[in-house]
């Protein structure tokens, strides 16, 4: 398995160079979750700016997503959807915070599903 998120880190398209703007979201994470069916699951998320938002991309064992969202009260709220991987059907939502630590923290939800899955990320430098 560890080939496989390999090859896929190798082969994917980048999105969008993050760039230093002190903004705490804006980067590149290595992440680790939970999704609400239980699924462990790791790889990047990196979040640009754009306009009056932000723009997500997911690689992720098993799959790429992408999203957009927008800043409220100190969190970064986004949809996203699946395009490539095991289930491109699904989407649901994303809830983050930044820990005083520097930790990304995150919710995240599966349309149609109950419950919640959650993610951590560290900044990728």
């Amino acid at each position: 398995m560890a080939g496989v998120v390999v090859l896929a880190f190798s082969i994917a398209p980048n999105p969008k160079e993050p760039v230093d703007d002190g903004d705490p979201f804006t980067g590149r994470w290595l992440l680790n979750g939970v999704d609400a069916l239980d699924v462990e699951y790791s790889g990047t998320l990196t979040i640009v700016a754009a306009g009056d938002g932000y723009e997500l991309h997911w690689l992720v064992t098993g799959g790429i997503r992408v999203g957009t969202g927008t800043g409220r009260g100190g969190r970064l709220v986004a949809g996203w959807s699946a395009t490539r991987g095991l289930d491109p059907e699904r989407g649901g939502t994303a809830v983050y915070l930044v820990d005083a630590d520097g930790t990304l923290r995150g919710t995240t939800t599966i349309d149609g599903v109950s419950g919640s899955g959650t993610e951590e990320g560290f900044a990728a430098g």
